[in-house]
């Protein structure tokens, strides 16, 4: 949901609530699939195009490549699908094709968890082409999990909207479940009722999920295809705008004065990411490194000016932010 600010300062940002989402198995939702407009298309599974000269890529379009073509496979969310790009030209896959690297592939796919991030990448796995690198450029959607999410077995990564699927998956028994939890949803919305948030924090198995564990088990497998594919992995930790240690511009000032007001929650759930992150993320860097990953936070290694206009919110990034994150990638690729 859009803020009046976010639509007035970036209105092609409404392009992507038109877009919507199917459930689709497996990997439990992915964005229409064949949405075509001016500013975003998706392949015939929702994945977003990379422009790579005159040709829209995707991970079910490889077969435009010649065979033993060089590809290098991306995967992540939002940020990776490129939400608050203003064309597919945009994404940092994109921009980095211009930049000279091989046939950048997009897997991103918004409001996914790490393991999601993963199926997907099983299921469409590309053939007869040469795998260079696989580019994780993602991080941050556990940690959010952890606060919001909600799951009903042990040791299993949260998904977002997990009552809107329950509901779709036991359709004729959940009526009146989800129509309670719409409510208070709309209730919270309105700074009314914090019941749902509360809940949330109480379910047993989603206060026992550990973010970086459910991202380093995730890795462990990608590692895994890394090396029986001999292809290079990289990790790039995304930035976020309480990470990054920025002086906000002024439209992201306005931009984020305006998501506070949309309900009272939103500062306390910062709060609690954050301090989930100190704490955690150590364990990846050290994982990484045992493993030989190459690893790279950009919360630490980015150096932006006080006046560049960064994010479109508080996680997705503008043209200029994935602009200046990938030229960061290609300089250490």
């Amino acid at each position: 949901m859009l803020t009046k600010t976010q639509s007035k300062l970036l209105p092609f940002l409404e392009e992507y609530e038109k877009v919507g989402e199917i459930l689709c198995p497996y990997m439990m939702r992915t964005p229409t699939p064949n949405y075509a407009s001016e500013l975003l298309s998706t392949d015939g599974a929702g994945f977003r195009h990379t422009r790579v000269g005159d040709l829209n890529l995707s991970p079910l379009e490889t077969k435009k490549l010649e065979k033993g073509s060089k590809v290098n496979i991306f995967l992540g969310s939002s940020s990776l699908f490129g939400i608050g790009s203003s064309e597919n030209k945009f994404t940092i896959p994109s921009y980095l094709s211009n930049l000279g690297l091989n046939n950048p592939i997009n897997y991103g796919i918004p409001a996914f968890n790490s393991t999601q991030e993963l199926i997907a990448y099983l299921i469409y796995r590309p053939k007869d082409v040469e795998i260079e690198r696989i580019i994780i450029f993602s991080g941050i959607n556990n940690f959010t999990l952890k606060e919001i999410g909600k799951v009903a077995l042990p040791n299993m990564n949260p998904l977002f909207n997990n009552d809107i699927i329950t509901f779709n998956i036991n359709r004729d028994k959940s009526f009146k479940l989800l129509t309670k939890t719409l409510i208070k949803k709309i209730l919270a919305k309105v700074n009314i009722d914090q019941y749902s948030l509360s809940q949330v924090q109480n379910d047993k198995n989603t206060k026992k999920f550990n973010p970086i564990n459910q991202t380093i088990n995730d890795l462990q497998t990608i590692n895994l295809i890394s090396k029986g594919t001999r292809s290079k992995l990289y990790f790039f930790f995304q930035p976020l705008a309480s990470l990054l240690g920025k002086e906000l511009s002024s439209e992201e000032k306005r931009i984020l004065d305006s998501l506070k007001s949309l309900n009272i929650t939103t500062e306390f759930l910062n709060k609690k990411i954050i301090s989930q992150y100190n704490k955690s993320i150590k364990l990846l860097e050290e994982y990484c490194k045992h493993e030989s990953i190459n690893y790279f936070n950009l919360n630490n290694e980015l150096k932006i000016n006080t006046k560049d206009w960064f994010f479109s919110d508080s996680i997705h990034l503008t043209d200029l932010g994935y602009k200046i994150c990938s030229e960061f990638i290609a300089s250490v690729l």
